[in-house]
């Protein structure tokens, strides 16, 4: 029957994993340092006596192992594990991976609480922060308010702005004057 369908779960893969991938979902993201702190108390919790696990003794290989059984586990969910290294000055460049939905569909579409304009306003935001207003000359990854304020209207609007400023300025062509 269909209800009785699980995705296949890698070899090995026992408590200690599902445990560390539930300790991840409910964090979203994780660092190593932060995953050396989960393993170490997942592993002295299935110890028979009461061993205490010093976070350090997790290695980088250990971790990888641990992202790789989660991430075959979620594959089949259309879940995936990604990292990339955090680009905030002052963190040293951090790896950090995160649990995402690794494709969109309208069921996922639905579980926001936001409305598709304001989905809309948000990558607006995000294209002007990243691409409009961050030049080689001046790495800002900022808006100011104003800034924010334009982007807020559709992009429609925006054309037409533009439109008519070049037509004012006389490089527009002449069936852009009846926009």
């Amino acid at each position: 029957m269909a209800d009785d369908w699980e995705p296949p779960l890698p070899a090995g893969y026992n408590d200690a994993n599902r445990a560390f991938l539930q300790a991840f979902m409910a964090r979203g993201t994780l660092t190593f340092r932060e995953g050396q702190k989960i393993l170490a108390a997942i592993k002295g919790a299935l110890e028979d006596d009461d061993t205490v696990v010093p976070p350090q003794s997790i290695t980088m290989t250990d971790f990888e192992n641990f992202i790789r059984a989660a991430r075959e586990a979620v594959e089949p969910l259309d879940y995936d594990i990604r990292n990339m290294r955090d680009q905030v000055h002052g963190r040293g460049g951090e790896r950090v991976w995160a649990f995402i939905n690794a494709h969109s569909d309208p069921a996922t579409q639905m579980a926001t609480a936001r409305s598709p304009e304001e989905v809309a306003y948000v990558k607006r935001l995000l294209d002007a922060m990243f691409e409009q207003y961050n030049t080689p000359r001046m790495e800002v990854m900022a808006v100011d308010e104003g800034q924010a304020l334009r982007v807020s209207r559709p992009a429609a609007a925006a054309a037409r702005r533009d439109m008519m400023v070049r037509v004012g300025r006389g490089d527009g062509d002449s069936t852009a004057a009846a926009v």
